[in-house]
């Protein structure tokens, strides 16, 4: 009998999982969060405010469990937060250039545009004046 392991077509997707079927990130979230969420909830349930800590524990784990398991896109969470970042905050790079127009082009612009708006005499008024001449 021959042995055999699943082969993802890209290697770099392949993540360990060491203990309980967790990756080494996901261990450490668990490690981090589970003393951080268990200490408040135990606080509150010494204070007598038992549903404030269930509250505050489902609100809690929630950055732990983003750091520790979601993976948008195939990308780790901070790094998808940091494109998020730059996307929504910082100036955007933008590839084109627009051409700056002179004080003279826009009078021209305006001109041409204000002639062209004007209405055109009727054939009567025209005939008047050119009987004038």
């Amino acid at each position: 009998m021959a042995l055999e392991i699943k082969v993802y077509r890209e290697i770099t997707a392949y993540q360990s999982k060491p203990m309980l079927g967790m990756t080494w990130r996901q261990m450490g979230c668990v490690a981090v969060g589970l003393p951080v969420v268990g200490g408040i909830y135990a606080l509150c349930l010494w204070a007598g405010q038992s549903e404030l800590g269930s509250w505050l524990a489902a609100l809690l784990t929630m950055p732990f469990i983003a750091f520790g398991w979601v993976r948008p896109k195939g990308l780790s969470f901070e790094t998808y937060l940091r494109y998020i970042w730059r996307y929504k905050w910082e100036p955007q790079r933008r590839l084109y250039k627009s051409e700056s127009l002179t004080v003279p082009q826009i009078d021209s612009e305006r001109y041409v545009d204000a002639v062209r708006s004007q209405k055109v005499p009727k054939r009567a008024v025209v005939r008047r004046l050119e009987l004038e001449h």
